[in-house]
């Protein structure tokens, strides 16, 4: 199944490509995840994760993950909450990425 991982933290995290197609009330949201560009723990970053899959680099098998980057959080917002509230703005498939499945941290929270 390539619509959902377990991360190390024991967390489920689903891709839109299926949850995207199911009624409201039977959605799990879970494919809003925080990952690491580089997997360097610096400067988080927020996408809706939209599926898995596997490709080859160098003939090396990869897992990759397809993702809809959001903005970067609202610098004002993030201040005055002490980095406690990242406000951060959907932008659709206007950011589509592929990142590597291993740099997702964790599933968040990104209610509209």
């Amino acid at each position: 199944k390539w619509a959902r991982m377990r991360l190390p933290n024991g967390q489920i995290v689903r891709g839109g490509w299926k949850e995207k197609h199911k009624a409201l009330e039977k959605v799990r949201m879970g494919r809003n995840i925080k990952y690491y560009n580089n997997g360097l723990r610096k400067h988080p970053k927020f996408a809706e994760l939209q599926y898995f899959f596997q490709a080859k680099f160098n003939g090396e098998k990869k897992t990759c993950a397809m993702v809809s980057v959001f903005s970067d959080p609202d610098a004002q917002i993030l201040l005055q909450s002490s980095r406690a509230l990242w406000v951060c703005e959907y932008r659709g498939d206007d950011t589509l990425e592929v990142i590597p499945a291993k740099w997702i941290s964790s599933c968040v929270a990104m209610p509209p």
